[in-house]
């Protein structure tokens, strides 16, 4: 349970509190200084989303949910009128890191946090509010959003994928268990 609650507590009330507490602070500068609006600038609000969090994730119930969240609340800020903020969510798959380590380097959907930071920043420069982090991301996400609405593979690959992420999951956390000690 306390893996779940840490889950929650970073991906859904930490971005709560560290969003509004920006916005408040950018929002009395932006009104302090109206010269900025006149040239328009912008400042942008990026969120860290998953390709988890907009489709069913079982074994990662949690993880995908609070990803979700993410979605829905850039979403609703997307709705409201703020002035000279821009809002966009990151919805990669694997990304380089010690939790996917248990990857194959050569792995199709894995790719380094260059790839995936200078793919946004052009996908960003297009006016996009949603990026996939990484070509790849966003073409396997499409097909399986596809699969998954019309019914057919869809489901067993995500479990697949999903069972993997907990395998990873679980060796990560044992080793960062291992140097506790």
């Amino acid at each position: 349970m306390p893996q779940h609650n840490e889950v929650v507590n970073t991906n859904c009330l930490g971005t709560v509190l560290i969003t509004h507490g920006v916005m408040q602070k950018y929002c009395f500068l932006i009104q302090r200084a109206s010269r900025m609006i006149k040239r328009n600038r912008r400042a942008l609000v990026l969120f860290v989303g998953s390709i988890l969090g907009t489709m069913p994730s079982p074994y990662a119930s949690t993880y995908g949910a609070s990803k979700a969240f993410i979605h829905s609340l850039v979403s609703s800020l997307l709705r409201e009128k703020y002035p000279s903020i821009k809002f966009a969510v990151l919805k990669p798959m694997y990304v380089k890191t010690r939790l996917s380590s248990a990857l194959p380097p050569e792995h199709f959907a894995l790719a380094t946090p260059e790839q995936v930071v200078e793919s946004t920043i052009r996908q960003l420069e297009k006016g996009q509010c949603c990026c996939a982090g990484y070509w790849r991301h966003g073409l396997i996400g499409a097909a399986v959003r596809n699969l998954w609405l019309a019914g057919k593979i869809g489901e067993r690959m995500v479990k697949r994928w999903n069972r993997a992420a907990e395998n990873r999951l679980n060796r990560y956390n044992a080793i960062k268990n291992t140097r506790k000690k």
